[in-house]
């Protein structure tokens, strides 16, 4: 059995940079039971402090190794890499397979290899029951990504009044994906970091020192104001994350990174004092300004499915047809007690997320500020928020949405005697659908994409407060209804079925759901509004 778990507590810095939630892999084995013997609250606690533990050996290294002077090695390869790039020309992807520059490339690999070794030895020994005949870290050499970037060395050199001449400098991106493994759990956790390198490497440091030291005082203003005033239904900044109920990052975070990247960029120019510097300073297009920490919504509670017979006495609908009891307020009845974000906390504002920043976005004329000591040597981190009223608000739209969809195709779940949930609809749209499934062999999947467009099409269904960020989800796309004598289009029950109303952004991963009923016990069936139940037997 396949379990995707994920790790809500995953370490990043600027320096060296996991850019996602990490998500775990628990392998098949025959042998074990339904949790393949995990004892997951351990484990992945286990599992995230070594972890921290890699991060902090990796963070260390890239401090202390990031600036590079071509003198203190014997090869001449890395001379080469200055030739490389220029204005422009000024990215350029390396391959260890270049002979021009293999071993200078290598040097930094061993460099960085025996920082990784030591590290794997250190956990494999702290947890030697575990780790016996194996390791607990691995690389792929593969895997490995180097990028070279142009440094305007004269830029830097006239916005801080040093001399630059015979200097020298490329920046050098390396990335690479280490994959940790506990017992069963398997994680893959990305990194970046980031070489300078010069062929003067004092004086590339008073340079960088400089030009850093005069943008730090309003990165550090900005990012302490910021830090109090993120809470997206209050600041018109970001208002748009909470009208598009962009608020599970667990996936993605783009558009709260875009307008953190934006608003940064805006107080960095408003600042006279930085003078020339504001126009030499761009970010990194692979990189992520935050970096996330946690996300309260996310694949464990975003959501709700019902459960019988503990949710058979809601006042919520959730047996046979009930449109008196189809009203947003007695779904935020039923969902709100069960939906993490609401219940986790009792206070008038709740958590969405924290992220750490990444200074490895920021550049100046294309030297990162990553590795620069910055807010005295703390890192930043910023807390994401949404008033409970704003939140409560958005979660009376969605109950009116599903309450308007539930009447608009009178959804009826029988628990009792058939067993399933059942979609009435109007006698020729039915039939133009048996058409489809018997001609065409019409997926379940196109059918609940036909019903959603033809409710959100509908012009008084138009009116709906966020009817756009309302989705139907399902799996197993390929899956054709069986057409039963009786004239009902069929979904039987199955554990590899799933069926979800969601909101939010978007249909896939940034939204909260809605489980009409347990799919997996109880089938699915589409039928038309003039059909009429078998007697039961």
């Amino acid at each position: 059995m396949k379990k995707i778990l994920m790790i809500l507590g995953v370490l990043n810095f600027s320096v060296v940079s996991p850019s996602l939630i990490v998500s775990c892999v628990t392998k098949q084995s025959p042998s074990q039971d339904e949790n393949n013997g995990i004892d997951y609250q351990g484990d992945l606690k286990i599992l995230n402090e070594i972890t921290k533990k890699v991060s902090t050996a990796f963070q260390k290294y890239a401090m202390e190794k990031s600036l590079v002077d071509i003198n203190d090695y014997s090869t001449g390869n890395l001379e080469k890499l200055f030739t490389m790039v220029n204005s422009n020309q000024p990215q350029q992807q390396l391959s260890l397979n270049d002979e021009n520059i293999t071993l200078g490339l290598t040097v930094l690999i061993n460099g960085f290899k025996a920082v990784f070794d030591n590290v794997n030895r250190e956990i494999a020994n702290q947890y030697s029951n575990y780790y016996i005949d194996t390791m607990p870290l691995n690389v792929d050499l593969k895997d490995y990504q180097f990028m070279l970037n142009y440094i305007d060395i004269a830029k830097l050199g006239s916005l801080v009044k040093i001399d630059i001449k015979n200097l020298k400098g490329v920046r050098l991106d390396f990335k690479l994906e280490v994959k940790i493994k506990f017992k069963t759990l398997e994680t893959v956790v990305p990194f970046l970091i980031q070489y300078t390198i010069t062929n003067d490497k004092e004086k590339m440091h008073e340079i960088l020192t400089a030009v850093t030291g005069a943008v730090s005082k309003t990165i550090v203003k900005f990012f302490k104001t910021l830090a109090e005033d993120i809470i997206v239904d209050q600041n018109p900044a970001f208002r748009s994350i909470y009208e598009n109920f962009d608020l599970n990052y667990a996936f993605d975070h783009s558009i709260l990174d875009t307008i953190v990247q934006k608003e940064l960029d805006a107080a960095l120019h408003a600042d006279n004092e930085l003078g020339d510097i504001r126009n030499s300073i761009t970010y990194a297009k692979d990189e992520k300004i935050l970096i996330l920490l946690n996300s309260i919504i996310n694949p464990d509670t975003n959501g709700v499915t019902p459960v019988i017979p503990d949710d058979e006495t809601y006042t919520w609908v959730n047996t046979g047809y009930a449109p008196d009891k189809l009203t947003p307020e007695n779904f935020l009845e039923y969902y709100g007690e069960k939906l993490n974000i609401l219940t986790s906390t009792s206070g008038p504002k709740l958590q969405l997320g924290q992220f750490k920043i990444n200074l490895a976005k920021i550049l100046v004329a294309g030297v990162p500020l990553s590795g620069v000591v910055l807010n005295d040597g703390k890192s930043f981190y910023l807390s994401v928020g949404i008033t409970r009223d704003g939140m409560i608000e958005k979660i009376k739209n969605f109950g009116r949405i599903i309450s308007t969809f539930y009447q608009y195709y009178k959804i009826t779940w029988d628990i009792k005697v058939w067993r399933e949930g059942a979609l009435f609809l109007d006698v020729p749209f039915w039939n133009d659908l048996e058409k489809q499934v018997k001609n065409d062999r019409l997926s379940h999947r196109k059918i609940w994409r036909i019903l959603l467009n033809k409710f959100k099409n509908d012009s008084q269904i138009k009116t709906l407060p966020d009817i756009d960020k309302f989705w139907v989800t399902t799996e197993v796309d390929d899956l054709v209804p069986v057409i039963g004598r009786d004239r009902s289009l069929s979904i039987y029950a199955s554990r590899k079925y799933s069926l979800r109303f969601n909101f939010g952004v978007n249909a896939t991963t940034n939204n909260i759901y809605y489980t009409p009923w347990p799919v997996e016990k109880y089938g699915i069936a589409f039928k038309p509004t003039d059909y009429v139940y078998p007697k039961a037997s």
